[in-house]
């Protein structure tokens, strides 16, 4: 079992700051969700435990990206961090806020978040991210989700300096049971979606709907009850199976000796 992190016990006065790294497929859908899971945290524990977040992302959204992400027709042209911290705001009278940028680990650093989800679709972008989680000490937990076109994971780790014994073994984060997922020496698939056929193409409908719901439920399971007894899912819409990840240190050790050797995985 994992025990929350007594820091997040500890606050009285102050909400709990997210850096949502990201704003497409994954992000704008775990976006959505963390406003419902941060109004059931305000309403059983009060507003010391509701969910301050800043959205990052520097893109623009397109025509394409309107099948699988949340957004509409008239959003086309804007930036899809600024959109969606914006449309949370006006519906729900939440100060959210956008950061129209890709992120670098500095400005990960400098925004001072207690947790950080990564919903990134490249390596150098989720390295910078996890390195960045390492430099800030106010990082808690990185929940970092990828997916292919029809599998993904979601991962919870705990940044090496954050551990605390009395919350059990630390959990490792995906970098580190996934090595791959941030090594920039592999080539990116870059290659642009300029239709929506083609963005369907690269990845089913509801392949980020799946793989967000079970990322956001590791968050509440874990703030609601104070512990989690595993830290991650592996998913695959074609068979609708989903494999938790334990919390289990000789599980992890196996991964990271068979995950070395593998062939590169999603991002």
């Amino acid at each position: 079992m994992h025990t929350l992190h007594p820091r997040f016990g500890q606050r009285r006065y102050q909400p709990i700051h997210v850096l949502l790294a990201g704003a497409g497929g994954n992000g704008s859908k775990v976006a959505i969700g963390l406003r419902h899971l941060s109004a059931a945290l305000e309403a059983l524990n009060g507003p010391h435990h509701r969910l301050q977040v800043t959205i990052a992302d520097g893109d623009i959204i397109q025509h394409h990206n309107l099948a699988r992400q949340a957004f509409y027709p008239s959003d086309i042209g804007q930036n899809k961090a600024t959109v969606i911290a914006n449309r949370i705001n006006l519906s729900n009278g939440t100060t959210w806020r956008a950061y129209p940028q890709h992120l670098t680990s500095e400005t990960v650093a400098s925004l001072r978040p207690d947790i950080i989800i990564a919903c990134v679709d490249n390596r150098a972008a989720r390295h910078a991210i996890h390195e960045g989680a390492e430099q800030a000490h106010s990082v808690k937990y990185t929940l970092d989700l990828g997916n292919t076109s029809t599998s993904g994971q979601a991962i919870l780790g705990v940044p090496k300096h954050a551990h605390d014994r009395r919350t059990g073994p630390r959990l490792p984060t995906a970098p580190e049971l996934h090595p791959e997922l941030v090594d920039t020496s592999m080539p990116e698939d870059d290659t642009p979606s300029c239709s929506t056929l083609e963005s369907l193409e690269k990845q089913d409908l509801f392949v980020n709907d799946t793989l967000a719901n079970h990322a956001l439920n590791l968050l509440w399971q874990l703030f609601r009850y104070g512990q989690i007894s595993h830290h991650g899912v592996y998913v695959d819409t074609r068979t609708s199976l989903s494999t938790p990840l334990p919390i289990d240190p000789k599980a992890w050790q196996r991964m990271k000796r068979r995950n070395r050797s593998s062939s590169p995985r999603n991002t």
